[in-house]
This record gives C-alpha cells, structure tokens and sequence, in this order.
C-alpha cells in the first residue's frame, strides 16, 4: 500500500509559556503551529480523497464482481446447505470428515464488503453503484471533494459544536463522491462553513486550539495509513488486484471466475445427489454406516485390506452350476490369496474371505448370514440400475446389517460382505 506523508510531531511542552522566561512568546508559538498546520491540512485533505477514492475503486469492483456471480454464489451456497444436512442426517460429519474446500467467490460473496468491514471514519458503505461518469466529471467530482474535504473536514474544527457540524458535513460529503452524485457536492458546497461565530478571546485560547487541532490533524494521517494498510489486505482489493493483473493480460478475469463457480456447482451436485441415494442406501444398515464414520478418523486401522477379488460363474455338463472365488487380502504384514467355491457367488465370496482371514481371527468362523436382500433403487435404468444390498448378520446374540450399492450386484454384495466381516473385529 502507499506509504503516506511523513508526519511531523509537534512538542506540545513548547507551548506552556511558563517553562522559562527564556522560551519563545506565545505570538511565536502560535506562528510556527499555524505555519505546521498549514502544511500538514492539505495532506490531509489529500489523505482523506486518497482513501476516498481507494474505497470507491473497491467497491465499484464489488458491485460488479456480484452482478456477475450472485445468482451462482447463491446456487453454490444452496448446495452447501444441503450437502451439509445430508451428511448430519447420515451422522458422518464427525471428527476428521473431510470436506470439500470453499470456493474463494462464493466466500468472499458471503463476506462483509471492505466498506462494512473497516468501521472507516466519516464513511459508509454504498447502497447502490457508483454512477458512470464522463472523464470532465470525474475531474470535477475529485476537485469538488478536495474543496468540500478543506472546508469542512471534522479535525479542523474549533470547538466541539463545529466538530459535530462538520463530521455531519463530512459524511454527507463521502457519501456523494462514493455514489459519484456531482449535483449533492455542488449543494453541500453551498452550506456555511460553521453553525455560528467562535470568538477567541486571547492569545492562550488561540494557542490552545491550534494545538488540539494539530493533535487531530496529527492522529488522523496516521489513522488514514492504518485505514488503508487494512483496506489492501481486505480479499475485495486481493481480487480486484488479480482482476487488474489479468486485464492487463488480456484475459477475461470474471469470465474464469464464472466457468470455475459452474464447475464447482456441478461438482456439488454430484456430490448432493450421491449423498441422496446413500442416504436412502445406507437406510437400516447401522453397521456400514458406523465403519463409515470410523473410515473418516485418521487413527482408525482396519482390520484386513482387501488388494482385489474375482468370481467366476460357470454352467459344467455333469456338474452343473458352479461358482468359484479367488480372493487377496493384506492382514498387517502378511498377504493372503485364496481360492474357494460355492453354490453363487455370494457364497463363494464368503467362502473365500473367511477363509483368507480365519487363521488370523477364528471368530470369524462363528458368523453366521442370515439374511440376504436385494433392492434396485433406479429402475428406470432397466438391467443397468444401481442394485441395493443388505445383509444381515449374526454372531451368537449379536445382529448386524451391511449394505452395499452398485450397478454391479457382485459389487454391491461384496460391499456388503466385506464391511460385514470388518464389523465384527472391530473389537479385536
């Protein structure tokens, strides 16, 4: 940001006409504060135009950044809402969850406007967008803001009544040059300059209140450098910078911003429309949906690594239906591949993973399924419908029920399967 005036600082101890017979005579003291304020009020006044103008420039930028994005953000923002519920609902939203990283436009949209967020003096944010104007008017509305800003900008008042008058004057006189409104700073240029008559009475009085007013003056300029240092890290400049940047390539800044808010919301809605079908997925599948929440924890280990599976169904002359699985799976450091058959393929599956497993945790050998159910949840999609799994699961008085989804049933079934067996070593 810019760095601003470098602001001299008056000692205000000269000032006491009885520090030494030897100091310099009030006259004197007056004359060098007067002649200090005289340099110091017109980098003021710049001062105040420069942040005046670095705030119309942002906030012209905000108002068009959000023409361009809003009703996106908004559909963005919708989705978010119900990506969120449908996780609560789903209880997956527990420690370690990861989330989808916020769009930075979508963010900022949801944000205060640099305006409402600096708590700026003798300013407000805009209602409406600044009004187009010629490059003459421009000119005009920069040296009417100047002359206004001298006559009445509120550190250079005399007493407090002339301060509250003109920090009155000075926000109306923001307020103009932000909305871009000529015909306001010509009417404010036609105000008094105070609400009534000071009469200073003696040289002290006089003295005193050039030195409050240099005080003023003094801590204004250096508020103003705070003021804009704040106003250039706000994300509103970050993104107009980068705006900037990108116009001076040629390129069109919020056109990529819009192609990156439509990827995003498409994402979303795949996301949405996921979690919609495994929330009526994971429906009466306590089981799946516990290993789920646990699969978000970092720390959690699971029992065994399924490397991958193969089940083949075969009609033999002589021997008729025949299934056959071959199953790897990893246990710690070691790596079982068996193989086993069965009157399906669910059986033979089953047959196959217990089988990879059983030496490692025998009491997998007394589970027992007891239930096997299958729902098409699209079918709409005929043959090529997403299949729904459940299985039922017991182990002496204890009862489970996994689930698996695929357009794939042998997919689906060992989903159901494998989270099955998982389930009960959870306490092993």
């Amino acid at each position: 940001s810019k760095n601003y005036y470098p602001i001299t600082h008056y000692n205000t101890r000269m000032t006491n006409p009885n520090q030494s017979p030897a100091k310099t005579s009030l006259h004197e003291q007056i004359e060098q504060i007067s002649a200090l304020l005289n340099s110091l009020r017109p980098r003021l006044v710049e001062a105040e135009a420069e942040l005046s103008d670095r705030l119309a420039a942002i906030s012209a930028f905000e108002f068009k950044l959000r023409s361009r994005i809003a009703k996106l953000t908004d559909k963005l923002d919708k989705l978010d809402a119900e990506i969120q519920e449908l996780k609560r609902q789903m209880r997956w939203l527990g420690e370690g969850w990861q989330t989808d990283p916020e769009n930075e436009a979508a963010a900022w949209a949801s944000d205060k406007s640099a305006s409402e967020s600096g708590e700026y003096r003798y300013h407000t944010a805009p209602k409406a967008p600044r009004q187009t104007l010629a490059e003459e008017e421009k000119v005009s509305l920069k040296q009417l803001y100047r002359q206004l800003a001298r006559r009445f900008h509120p550190d250079m008042a005399v007493d407090e009544a002339d301060r509250d008058y003109r920090t009155q004057m000075m926000w109306a006189i923001n307020a103009a040059y932000a909305a871009g409104d000529l015909e306001k700073l010509e009417q404010l240029l036609m105000e008094p300059d105070a609400p009534h008559t000071i009469a200073i009475q003696s040289d002290q009085e006089q003295l005193d209140l050039l030195t409050r007013e240099l005080t003023r003056v003094q801590n204004r300029l250096h508020e103003i450098e705070d003021e804009l240092a704040r106003l250039d890290k706000h994300q509103s400049a970050l993104m107009m910078r980068r705006q900037e940047k990108a116009e001076r390539g040629g390129r069109d800044w919020f056109g990529e911003l819009e192609i990156q808010l439509r990827d995003d919301i498409a994402k979303r809605q795949i996301e949405r429309d996921v979690l919609e079908s495994q929330g009526f997925t994971f429906e009466g599948a306590e089981a799946s949906v516990e290993l789920m929440l646990r699969r978000t924890h970092p720390a959690y280990v699971p029992p065994f690594e399924v490397i991958d599976y193969s089940v083949n169904v075969s009609q033999r002359r002589g021997r008729g239906l025949n299934a056959e699985a071959i199953v790897k799976v990893r246990v710690g450091p070691k790596r079982m591949h068996t193989v086993a058959e069965g009157n399906g393929p669910v059986n033979a599956l089953d047959a196959a993973l217990r089988k990879a497993l059983v030496d490692v945790y025998p009491q997998l050998s007394s589970i027992k399924l007891v239930d096997y159910k299958v729902r098409i949840l699209d079918g709409e999609n005929a043959t090529a419908a997403t299949t729904r799994v459940l299985i039922d699961t017991r182990q002496g008085n204890k009862n489970w029920s996994t689930v698996g989804a695929s357009a794939n049933i042998i997919e689906a079934s060992w989903q159901a399967l494998a989270d099955s067996m998982e389930y009960a070593l959870l306490d092993s």
